[in-house]
């Protein structure tokens, strides 16, 4: 499980920020609704990232409550239906408030609500709070669902201290699986005989290379990994799949193409979901190699670095209109700024935009 998400109305962007770069430095990684790429379907994206989460924080705030409509509510019904399926005696589901506010009565079934739920505060104390989220989610990411077998590897906790190797033996499975990745794209775009076998032999060596250094892996980890490998990158449709045709001969003819772009365009899901676990292990098992244990900030890892660095941009992007958003309200409740108010920007008189006096062309007061 690579990463702990979070749901959360955005007028408290700022804090939530603020919150992610905090448990990052902790060595811990976050997922928001703001980790979405172009193109992707995000109502889909959102359940399958609360679904693989170490852990999922519903932030509520005043804010959450000032409105009538909030997918935040949507997220928490299905992070409810994982909860479900999940161990009483394991900590998955922390509702978190960010300042003085209620924790909605929500059922989630068996006679309990939302509020029969410890919850953590993050104020007045912010480093109190964050610290008790920080001990509340590291068991969920240390956790070892099932103890070995005698035929199966012990695998090492996350975030200790790696071992002698470790480092060397994830840099030989990244590039093996990064170059699958470059094939897989190239294939995607075009679908040819040079591009076919070159993915084949690639995921037959990433497929290989993980087997072979399992024991480096959390257990969650590596049978993701596997269940992709050996199914869904195939790209397999009954009882053949892409691999089948780089044996076929010295070339393959137009009709086996055409046949093959087929079954690739319908398995393109399964890609893109094997690119999204790829990137979050390789940032998370990053972290693991860390000088310090479980604190990627004190590594020389240029990827922590970057990470850090975007996350602290966005903190100061949200906190900048957090503040314009309070000046905003601010006229608003002085009466101001109204429906009758004149944008200063010479975009004319002002309209009603989620309730409140705002210019459409503009954003005024609100931008």
């Amino acid at each position: 499980m690579a990463h702990v998400f979070i749901s959360y109305v955005r007028a408290d962007a700022d804090k939530i920020d603020k919150l992610a770069l905090d448990l990052y430095r902790h060595g811990i990684d976050t997922w928001t609704d703001r980790d979405l790429r172009p193109g992707q379907r995000w109502k889909v994206t959102i359940r399958q990232a609360i679904r693989q989460g170490a852990s999922f924080l519903a932030c509520f705030s005043p804010e959450v409550f000032k409105r009538d409509r909030t997918y935040m509510y949507e997220e928490i019904t299905s992070a409810i239906e994982v909860l479900r399926e999940t161990p009483a005696d394991r900590t998955w589901f922390i509702p978190v408030r960010l300042d003085s506010c209620e924790v909605p009565e929500l059922d989630i079934g068996a006679g309990m609500t939302l509020r029969d739920f410890q919850w953590v505060d993050v104020f007045p104390d912010w480093e109190a709070g964050v610290n008790a989220l920080v001990s509340a989610i590291r068991p969920s990411l240390t956790r070892q669902a099932l103890l070995p077998s005698r035929n199966e590897p012990r695998l090492p906790p996350l975030r200790f201290e790696p071992g002698k190797g470790v480092s060397e033996a994830w840099r030989l499975v990244w590039t093996a699986l990064f170059q699958l990745k470059v094939a897989g794209d190239a294939l995607l775009t075009c679908v040819d005989d040079h591009n076919l076998r070159r993915y084949a032999g690639l995921l037959d060596a990433a497929t290989s290379k993980v087997g072979e250094f399992a024991f480096y892996f959390d257990r969650d980890d590596f049978e993701q990994l596997e269940v992709l490998l050996h199914g869904a990158l195939t790209f397999s449709r009954g009882k053949r799949d892409v691999r089948d045709y780089a044996l076929l001969g010295p070339t393959i003819d137009g009709t086996k193409l055409d046949e093959i772009r087929r079954v690739i365009e319908v398995n393109l899901n399964e890609f893109e979901q094997f690119s999204q676990v790829l990137e979050g292990l390789r940032d998370r098992y990053a972290v693991r190699t860390a000088a310090a244990p479980g604190h990627p900030v004190s590594s020389s890892d240029a990827r922590s670095r970057r990470k850090v660095s975007a996350l602290s941009a966005a903190a100061v992007r949200s906190r900048s209109r957090a503040e314009i958003r309070r000046a905003a309200e601010a006229l608003v409740r002085r009466g101001e700024v109204t429906l009758t108010t004149d944008c200063p920007r010479g975009h004319g008189t002002l309209r009603e935009w989620d309730g409140l006096p705002r210019c459409w062309e503009c954003g005024w007061p609100w931008k």
